[in-house]
């Protein structure tokens, strides 16, 4: 069965609200937003693009720690009374350089547990872990219904 079936209203909330503590400002979009029903559970996969550039790289190869946060939300919404959230999850992507290795230390935490590391020496890699996110669990099905409208909200933030 089609997700969009269950979806009636799919919103994206893509003021990326790119926020960063030293002097890196970046703006993106959140494009090529894909959902996936399975027999279990709300399956979410996006793209942030426009945040990497020359700014944010120039931060990441100096060895500093750079972060995408970004808070995803499946908000079942009521007419004439309070949206109620379904779903919510908090994603942080990161990286940081080992200067003396030239070694991409990359972490991924949701819910501010961690869930992956991994390491590698292309940057192509490491765009990817940051601004790629692939069938991000956000809900389970049993929590949807047939007769009502969902939103979908993402928001991004770079911390460096």
């Amino acid at each position: 069965m089609s997700f969009y079936k269950y979806l009636i209203t799919l919103f994206l909330f893509s003021t990326v609200a790119l926020v960063a503590t030293s002097d890196i400002l970046a703006d993106g979009i959140i494009h090529s937003l894909k959902s996936q029903l399975t027999s279990s559970e709300v399956l979410i996969s996006y793209k942030l693009r426009g945040a990497m550039n020359e700014q944010t790289r120039a931060s990441i190869d100096s060895g500093e720690l750079t972060e995408f946060d970004y808070e995803v939300r499946l908000v079942e919404e009521h007419r004439f009374w309070f949206n109620r959230t379904v779903g919510n999850v908090r994603l942080s992507t990161s990286v940081k350089l080992d200067t003396l290795t030239k070694q991409y230390q990359l972490l991924r935490k949701i819910d501010y547990k961690v869930v992956e590391t991994k390491t590698t020496a292309r940057i192509g890699d490491v765009e990817e872990w940051l601004t790629s996110i692939e069938n991000l669990h956000i809900a389970e099905r049993s929590r949807l219904s047939n007769s009502k409208a969902y939103s979908l909200q993402v928001r991004a933030h770079l911390r460096s």
